[in-house]
């Protein structure tokens, strides 16, 4: 299990913060707890934490004990969890969460405070074993599930789905690599390399508590029909990222975060990814 994936902020990188924990405050006025419709059936508001006008982190609206709240949608995490207090074991049948339409039972576990916006109420992680059940259009604002493909979803992406993750085969400056798609990751990340000239130390620490060596720089890569440059950290060695590959049995050598695009629709049925670059 891994949590929370990166609060490097671009352009103004801090050095040895917690990698994945979004502790970045909503730009803008985003709409309340108490004002977010929880209960439409198939089209959720997502908000998003962010920096500089860029999501670092999104959050689905739920009903969690007659109250509303928000779930960290991280497409990384397999399966959907309710956060107990620290130290508490792995408890199956935790509780329930209204997603939209659906009352989903769901596990929970004892894990250190994340660090999420204390604005939000942020009860769970929302992992791809939700995300990934029918066709998903995710854009910053919002989530549709069973949608259509939208007009810019025309050359797709291999992706295929390994226990409830989404492995993903892209070009990355002229290689191919397997990428994990990680909408909890802020950034892209680019595992065994070292800095390239113009990049900036930024070291983070993983769940382990252990300082990572990182880069923040820029890459290039193929999404559908575009090249773009798009944010990446490289990291000569991520524990991320090896038990990624370790857990799916497949040469991962990436996540593929936030930075990478605006808005995707996968099918996972037909093992297709669609990106729109930002």
């Amino acid at each position: 299990m891994r949590w929370a994936l990166f609060t490097l902020l671009a352009g103004c990188v801090t050095p040895a913060v917690s990698l994945d924990a979004p502790i970045h405050p909503i730009d803008g006025s985003a709409p309340s707890i108490d004002t977010i419709d929880a209960s439409a059936c198939d089209t959720l508001a997502l908000v998003a934490t962010r920096w500089e006008g860029h999501p670092v982190a999104l959050f689905v609206p739920v009903i969690h004990e007659a109250s509303p709240a928000f779930m960290h949608l991280d497409s990384a995490a397999g399966f959907s969890i309710l956060y107990l207090p620290e130290g508490t074991p792995w408890t199956a049948g935790a509780g329930e969460a209204r997603i939209g339409c659906e009352v989903r039972s769901l596990d929970g576990w004892g894990v250190v405070d994340p660090g999420f916006d204390p604005a939000l109420s942020v009860v769970g992680t929302l992992g791809g074993d939700w995300l990934f059940e029918a066709p998903t259009l995710l854009e910053a604002d919002r989530l549709a599930r069973s949608a259509p493909p939208p007009p810019w979803a025309t050359t797709p992406l291999s992706a295929r789905l390994v226990n409830d993750t989404l492995v993903v085969t892209m070009q990355v400056e002229g290689r191919e690599r397997l990428l994990l798609l990680d909408t909890g990751a802020a950034y892209v990340v680019l595992d065994g390399e070292g800095a390239r000239p113009g990049d900036v130390a930024a070291p983070f620490f993983d769940w382990n508590g252990d300082e990572v060596e990182a880069y923040l720089g820029s890459a290039e890569l193929e999404l559908g029909s575009e090249v773009t440059s798009v944010p990446v950290l490289r990291t000569p060695a991520f524990i991320g990222v090896s038990s990624a590959a370790a857990s799916t049995g497949l040469p991962i050598t990436g996540l593929l975060g936030l930075s990478a695009f605006q808005a995707l629709y996968v099918d996972p049925a037909a093992s297709a990814l669609f990106l729109l670059p930002r």
